[in-house]
């Protein structure tokens, strides 16, 4: 509890070096060349931050392991989060992961009860999506847990909403207000729709880049 405590107020101060350095002493793994704004943290089994990423203010930690990778941005007002009483019913539970030159916009909601992971150079883009991995199963009456996985280079526009069991392959463009149902979204395709569909091949710059950065 202490610890959790000096931790929360710790992760309160503005972006600073000196941040940086103390988290470390508290089992942070993070660079100290990082960009780690003013956020709310409590109860987190873990919090890596590769080289130069960046996660801006008033987001919210509870309950979750964090890995990020090198040259990352997450935006604003998005909440992160895992019921640790479901911890059990999966091997990657309570995790958020995303991988290199990957990106979460502002204003999105994650339960990270089932794990979910973003590969590198994929992108959240606009507001409002809402990923839910773990769920009731009525047939038992029993809670459920499982992994949302997208891959690299993957688009996931605005308000979209993803169900556990989800997974997203390579190269795919996600359509603004789709809803993702379980199962596998075939690489190198655009899905769009409730619940999404395939709509069509797709290529472009996009999932060529170098640099993580959309200008």
């Amino acid at each position: 509890m202490i610890k959790n405590i000096v931790v929360f107020i710790l992760c309160l101060l503005p972006k600073s070096l000196a941040k940086n350095m103390v988290l470390k002493v508290f089992g942070f793994e993070i660079s100290k060349y990082c960009n780690f704004c003013s956020n709310l943290v409590w109860n987190v089994s873990r919090f890596s931050m590769g080289e130069c990423a960046v996660i801006r203010p008033f987001n919210v930690f509870r309950n979750v392991g964090i890995e990020v990778g090198d040259n990352v941005v997450i935006g604003s007002f998005n909440w992160f989060s895992s019921a640790p009483a479901l911890r059990y019913l999966s091997s990657f539970s309570g995790i958020f992961k995303l991988g290199s030159h990957g990106a979460v916009n502002s204003r999105n909601y994650f339960d990270c009860s089932g794990g979910i992971e973003f590969g590198k150079f994929s992108d959240l883009a606009g507001v409002r999506s809402i990923f839910i991995s773990h769920q009731i199963d009525y047939t038992n009456a029993k809670q459920t847990c499982e992994r949302i996985a997208i891959g690299d280079y993957c688009l996931i526009s605005a308000n979209v909403k993803a169900t556990p069991g989800v997974r997203v392959e390579n190269y795919c463009l996600v359509a603004m207000s789709s809803v993702l149902t379980r199962g596998v979204y075939k690489s190198g395709n655009m899905y769009g729709g409730v619940p999404a569909k395939f709509i069509k091949p797709i290529s472009g710059e996009f999932f060529n880049r170098t640099k993580g950065s959309v200008t």
